[in-house]
């Protein structure tokens, strides 16, 4: 008996999928985007437990989804440009044409109210996407860099995709945004610096999205306000997602759950918000060079010296 139950799960998760799409169920998008370690998992789960959405964990990373192992890590394709490979494969990830254990991430129902797609390669895709579907609710998460820098290098086996330098070889990539930042990228390049990258990385990543989307189009949450203030963070994020005011009750059990991407017996501390431990475990060589990174781009406004955000600041760049 229960080999015929494993067969036919399968197919009966994708008849449910099929049916809550080809009935309205999936109507609502909700796309979470951002580098990756900015606590994106974590946040998703948050948001997660407030609405009965179906899940997709990074559907766009192309180390482990072969529907998009074709795509260059950080794709980017210019609004407004016809690909109907792209189009294709964006059209059967939102549908929830899709079958995979890792992207499926989370308990499968029978019936949906939305669909939450979570992605740390989309970043720079997002606009394009938006374009074409202008009804998705595009959240872009932003964590202090020199935090993510230092958590990939403790997790260097974890796809981050490949060194900024590789980016300058997409040429509407280089065309659109990058040519101003080409000597940049290669002198950080050549300093062989992982963390180095990693902020340069960061900083691409987030610039782009930054000045392609208006304040109304793209919701920015900062992981140290959620951590600040989780409650407050998700009702404003919900408010956007539902254009009008929403009240959320999160438990303190979801809120201080670590992801299942999290380091080994990590822990939600919503005290690390304001904690500058990591100026410790960087050399001020690095730190000011980094610093020098993110002034290059403008984005060294965004975070002050004790890496505490600022919305505001964000929301100018995104009107220049």
């Amino acid at each position: 008996m229960k080999r015929i139950r494993k067969k036919i799960t399968p197919y009966i998760k994708k008849y449910l999928l099929r049916l809550n799409f080809f009935t309205g169920r999936f109507s609502e998008v909700v796309w979470l985007i951002g580098d990756g370690r900015s606590g994106s998992t974590w946040v998703s789960n948050l948001m997660l437990s407030q609405q009965n959405f179906r899940y997709l964990f990074e559907p766009f990373h192309y180390k482990l989804h072969p529907l998009t192992n074709f795509m260059e890590p950080h794709y980017y394709l210019r609004p407004g440009s016809h690909d109907y490979t792209i189009k294709e494969v964006v059209q059967k990830i939102f549908s929830v044409n899709i079958l995979s254990g890792r992207v499926l991430h989370g308990k499968s129902q029978f019936i949906y109210d939305g669909l939450f797609v979570k992605d740390i390669f989309a970043s720079l895709l997002a606009r394009w996407a938006y374009e074409q579907n202008p009804d998705f609710k595009i959240i872009l998460l932003l964590r202090n860099p020199f935090e993510v820098a230092l958590s990939k290098q403790i997790l260097t086996k974890g796809h981050w995709g490949k060194k900024p330098i590789k980016l300058l070889e997409q040429k509407a990539l280089y065309e659109d945004f990058l040519s101003p930042f080409e000597s940049l990228i290669l002198r950080i390049s050549q300093k062989e610096n992982y963390v180095l990258d990693m902020i340069l990385l960061w900083a691409i990543l987030n610039y782009i999205p930054l000045k392609q989307f208006k304040k109304e189009e793209l919701y920015l949450m900062f992981y140290e306000d959620v951590l600040q203030d989780p409650n407050k963070e998700i009702e404003d994020v919900f408010s956007f997602i539902k254009n009008k005011p929403v009240q959320v009750s999160l438990s303190e059990t979801v809120v201080h759950k670590p992801s299942f991407t999290s380091q080994k017996n990590k822990k939600i501390n919503s005290s690390a918000a304001n904690n500058t431990h990591w100026r410790d475990k960087l050399s001020n060589e690095t730190y000011q060079e980094g610093r020098k990174i993110l002034e290059a781009f403008g984005l060294d406004k965004i975070y002050n010296e004790s890496g505490k955000p600022d919305k505001t600041m964000a929301y100018m760049l995104m009107e220049d």
